[in-house]
Parts: C-alpha cells; structure tokens; sequence
C-alpha cells in the first residue's frame, strides 16, 4: 500500500532539517572568528498559499543558514455574479490572479430612489389627490395617494334687477363660492358668464348743449330776414294780382267802345276812363317788374339763411 505525502510536508519537514544543521554547524577547526558576511538567495519563493525558503551563505568562512519566506497575499479580481436592486442585495465574485482562489462577497441593496406625486386639488366637479411617492426605478409605490372627494358647488342667488338710464341690470343667476362660476340654475348644471346675464344700461335722456351768444344773434338774424322776405314775396304776389285784375278790366272796356264805334274825346268822361285804364295797367307791369327784380333777391336771402344753418350746425359739432 502507497502513501500519497503531498509536497507542502516535504518542503517543511526539508525546512526544519535545515534550520536544526544550521543551529548545529560546527565552525571550520582553525577558522579564526569574524564577522558573518552573508549572501542570500531564493530556494524556493513563496505563493499566496506557501511560505517560501531563502538561503544565506556567508563568503568568508561558507556558513550557510536557512530562512523562511512569507506568503504572499491574493490578488484578487471582482466580478458581480448578481447585481443589488432597491430591495435585494447582490453578490460579487473574488478572484485571486495568482492562484486562482475564489470567494464571495455580498453587493449591499440600493435602496428606493424616490419621486414626488404631486396631489390634486378637488373642485366642485372633480375630484382630488393628495400627495404621494413611488421609486423610480422598480415603481414600487411608497406613499399611496389618497382619493379626495370633489367638494361640490356651494350655489348663492343673485336676484334680477331691471336696468335703468344710467346703470345697468341682470337676470337672475346663481354664483359658487367654491369656484366663483355663474350658473344659470340652482343645481349648477347651465354654466352662463357675467356679460350674459347682464341687461345694458337703457341710456340718458340727451339734451342740446347750451348756445353761444353769437350762435343765438346768428339764428335771430336769419329768421328775420325769413320773416321779412316772406312778407316781401307776399305783398309782391297781392299787388301783382290787384294790377292784372284791374288790367283786365280796362282792357274790357277799350274793347266795348270801339265795338259802338265811339271815338273818345278829350276831356270826356270816357277819355279819363280810358286814361286810368292806361295808367293802370302801365302800374301793374311795373309792378311786374318789380317782383321779378325782388326773385333774385329772395333766392340769395335763401342761400344766406342755409349758410347760416350751416355754420350753427357746425358750431353745434365743435361744442359736442
């Protein structure tokens, strides 16, 4: 039957052997004493698993002594084989570059990375959320938010009120105290707007601003001259009617006369008659004349009376 000895015995039994002749060397027979000058070298360098052995020879007298190398430490690589969440934790692999030794090690959790929900204010319709918060990275929910109910309208009446001259009026309507919305009805169904509701003022009575002194003179002056024009076409129109009456009237008896063949003497009654007659109608062609010498005029006193109107209407505008 074999024995299986594995060199990790050998090495430290040939190392104890060598350190017991060292301690036993006996100094050459004659060699004066002195002081050892040693040269070292390695026998067998450590690992990361072994201690090593070095030898130190001195070169005066050939001394030789044995010594032991400490073992070096691992060198090791890491390498994550899981790695952490929020949650869990991760674990990592180690391995030594020189030997080749492996362990494990723990990679700790990385905890929630928080995010902020923002809440949501309930109206009188909708209702709300209060505030919460969830990790961004798994989604697991921290804080769950809470469901606010909707507060619900919270209606006042405004009475009608008729429009006057200077202000104005509405239709009756409701108003939330909650929202400050208009409805239309209690139950805050028919949403309506201020201008809606609204009844525009019914308007003031205008009346004309006051007239200058000027302005004033400037109209009395033309209603005189339409006054005395009037009169004037008038008296113009009667007397033209007088002479054409009386014209034709002579002109008649002109007629009869030489009808009878009755010469007209001077001095008689007829002559005068017939005279008159003559100076008549020669006054109602001047007459005529005269009239139709006044048209002109009174088409420029027209003229003047609408200027005049006008230039009130004008003023009228300015002081506006």
């Amino acid at each position: 039957m074999k024995l299986k000895i594995g060199m990790k015995p050998i090495l430290s039994a040939l190392v104890v052997c060598m350190l017991l002749v060292g301690c036993l060397a006996v100094p050459v027979m004659g060699a004066e004493e002195h002081q050892h000058e040693f040269e070292e070298k390695i026998v067998h360098d450590s690992t990361c698993t072994q201690n090593g052995i070095g030898l130190k020879t001195c070169k005066i007298c050939g001394y030789e002594e044995h010594y032991l190398i400490p073992m070096k430490e691992h060198t090791y690589v890491r390498s994550v084989v899981h790695d952490a969440t929020c949650t869990n934790n991760g674990i990592a692999l180690l391995k030594c570059s020189l030997c080749g030794d492996e362990k494990h090690e723990a990679i700790q959790a990385k905890g929630h990375t928080e995010v902020v929900d923002a809440g949501k204010e309930a109206t009188c319709q909708e209702a709300g959320l209060t505030e919460g918060k969830h990790c961004s990275v798994c989604g697991t929910v921290i804080t769950a938010q809470e469901t606010v109910p909707a507060k619900g309208h919270a209606l006042n009446q405004v009475p009608a009120k008729e429009a006057t001259a200077t202000e104005a009026g509405n239709t009756a309507y409701y108003v939330c105290d909650n929202c400050g919305k208009l409805y239309e009805d209690s139950e805050g169904r028919s949403e309506t707007t201020l201008d809606q509701v609204t009844i525009p003022a019914l308007g003031a009575e205008t009346t004309e601003p006051a007239q200058s002194e000027e302005v004033k003179e400037t109209e009395a002056a033309n209603t005189e001259a339409v006054k005395t024009e009037a009169a004037n076409t008038e008296a113009a129109k009667t007397e033209a009617a007088k002479t054409e009456a009386a014209g034709t009237e002579a002109a008649g008896g002109k007629e009869t006369v030489t009808g009878s063949q009755k010469p007209v003497l001077p001095g008689s009654s007829n002559g005068a008659a017939v005279q008159s007659a003559g100076n008549t109608s020669s006054s109602g062609k001047n007459t005529a004349a005269k009239t139709a010498d006044a048209a002109p005029a009174a088409a420029m006193a027209i003229l003047a009376l609408a200027a005049g109107a006008v230039v009130v209407s004008l003023r009228k505008r300015t002081a506006e």
